[in-house]
């Protein structure tokens, strides 16, 4: 049976040979098989749709087949159409991923970028995600032996912050930072680590004390122009492989030293309010 117009050129009538390119088809129908329509058929007569239904006698023997033939043209139009959208449209959104990867990409590998992932924009020190990242690397490149953990904190900033304001506490931690930042150079690196609290990482310093001594003291000069005993408290450990296994021991060891600095400066305020400012 030809689906085709009457009047259409291909169109085959009773008796026509079948074409080569259906007669799988058929010898599948013939076979017993009932074959559907699941794709089109590229003739060299068009697109066609062609369905295959065995004829069957009264013993169930297979004594023929109904074989239908659709024109396709327009649904192998309309798949060729959709299959080049497709392809344009993989293509458009590729070049966009492309894009935005480049993009991602330069401003990951532009220093602006991986410093600002890195630094903190209060005080422009290196921030916590700097100092693990850098301490991990020591841990691999660097001797640990030469390694000084310097924990700093800001006794009364609480005080200042009730007494003064937000701005002027923000503003300690800021002058704080200042005085921090001088004392770095090639073998040391000051690091806000969070709150009012900051380390510094010393490469072949064994004895920073004068340097920390002096940073306090022109910190309390400056607690003293606010009239708030604002202070740094501070404690410093070196590692030793007796007692540390890593370096965040000897940041813990540091950190008690702090903690002990803080209760000295606490008793000297207690004993004489200008203790922190003779």
């Amino acid at each position: 049976m030809d689906g085709l117009s009457e009047s259409a050129v291909d169109f085959r009538y009773p008796g026509d040979l079948i074409e080569p390119e259906i007669q799988q088809e058929l010898h599948e129908a013939l076979s017993g098989k009932t074959v559907l329509p699941d794709k089109i058929l590229d003739t060299g007569w068009g697109n066609i749709f062609i369905a295959y239904y065995p004829l069957h006698n009264g013993q169930g023997k297979v004594v023929g087949a109904l074989g239908i033939e659709i024109a396709a043209d327009v649904e192998a139009a309309a798949i060729d159409q959709l299959s080049k959208a497709i392809f344009v449209s993989c293509l458009f959104f590729c070049g966009i991923s492309i894009f935005i990867s480049l993009v991602i990409f330069r401003r990951i590998s532009n220093p602006l970028y991986r410093d600002m992932s890195n630094t903190d924009f209060m005080t422009n020190l290196k921030n916590r995600n700097a100092y693990e990242v850098d301490r991990d690397n020591w841990t691999s490149q660097k001797t640990l032996s030469q390694l000084t953990v310097v924990v700093v904190d800001l006794n009364n900033l609480k005080l200042a912050n009730d007494q003064l304001g937000h701005d002027v506490g923000d503003a300690c931690i800021i002058h704080a930072a200042k005085i921090l930042h001088k004392l770095e150079n090639r073998k040391t690196t000051a690091y806000r680590y969070g709150g009012d609290e900051f380390i510094l990482l010393m490469e072949d310093q064994p004895d920073p004390m004068p340097l920390l001594l002096k940073a306090k003291k022109e910190f309390c000069k400056y607690g003293s122009e606010l009239k708030i005993p604002v202070a740094l408290a501070i404690g410093v450990a070196q590692f030793d492989k007796s007692r540390d296994h890593t370096i965040a021991d000897t940041q813990k060891r540091a950190d008690e030293q702090m903690y002990q600095d803080k209760l000295k400066i606490k008793a000297y305020e207690r004993q004489n309010i200008d203790s922190c400012f003779s």
